[in-house]
């Protein structure tokens, strides 16, 4: 998230390791790379709300396992003279429906909002996503450098039968927030 076209350049021996890279480069601040080695049966990338704000749509293909959908959220965030309509109104959206209706999918970012907001408890409700936080912490990630004070603004969740395995913010990287990292497992195929 948050990548211009200097980054993407200075990131092209990383996503040289991944079979499916996608670039939308934004110069002010909220460009996307998206990098895969699971099989990518498509991915598109939309602005839900607000030009110059992308969405990540993706249908993965695991191995020996149904497809499943990927969004990539990082609605702008709330800033003197900008009210949180349209944020809002981003993040609801990407929540509704994926692209395919597929019943397993995950969903990760940036959200600008805290899981126990309004609106992200309405994502929350609308897309019936379940948040990994709930019953183990809130684990913050932003400020990277003030976890203690800090809020949980970048999400993931899950919906279907994805089933996380684990979940944990990783150390601070030089970046003003921390990384989510998630394992989870998708659904086998019955035979």
């Amino acid at each position: 998230m948050e990548t211009d076209q200097p980054w993407i350049d200075a990131l092209e021996p990383v996503l040289a390791q991944y079979g499916h890279v996608q670039r939308q480069p934004q110069p002010e601040a909220f460009g996307l790379v998206f990098a895969t080695r699971l099989p990518v049966l498509k991915s598109n990338v939309v602005e839900n709300t607000h030009r110059d704000t992308p969405t990540l749509y993706a249908t993965l293909q695991p191995d020996g396992s149904p497809p499943i959908e990927f969004i990539g959220l990082h609605p702008k965030p709330p800033l003197p003279g900008w009210d949180t309509e349209t944020r809002d109104e981003n993040i609801v959206n990407a929540g509704i429906q994926t692209p395919d209706r597929l019943p397993d999918a995950f969903v990760m970012g940036d959200f600008n909002d805290v899981p126990w907001s309004r609106t992200t408890t309405k994502f929350r409700a609308v897309g019936d996503w379940r948040d990994p936080r709930i019953g183990r912490g809130t684990y913050p990630t932003f400020p990277a450098d003030k976890l203690l004070p800090g809020w949980p603004l970048d999400q993931l969740m899950l919906k279907g039968e994805l089933d996380l395995r684990s979940f944990e913010v990783l150390p601070d990287n030089g970046s003003d927030h921390r990384a989510v990292l998630a394992n989870f497992c998708a659904p086998s195929r019955l035979p």
